[in-house]
């Protein structure tokens, strides 16, 4: 299965647990998609503003 893109959808992803399990997917080499509902969406920005930030 090497090569092929793998994608997580995180729900939640703004803030607390779904935040961290997103940056983690992230690290892990996973394109993450995210899911907030949107009075968060300045926190989903930092949020994804980190996950672009990881090496």
């Amino acid at each position: 299965m090497s090569g092929e893109l793998r994608v997580a959808i995180v729900t939640g992803a703004a803030r607390g647990i779904g935040a961290a399990t997103a940056r983690r997917l992230a690290t892990d080499g996973m394109a993450v998609v995210s899911a907030y509902h949107s009075p968060a969406y300045r926190k989903a920005l930092r949020t994804l503003g980190k996950i672009q930030a990881t090496p």
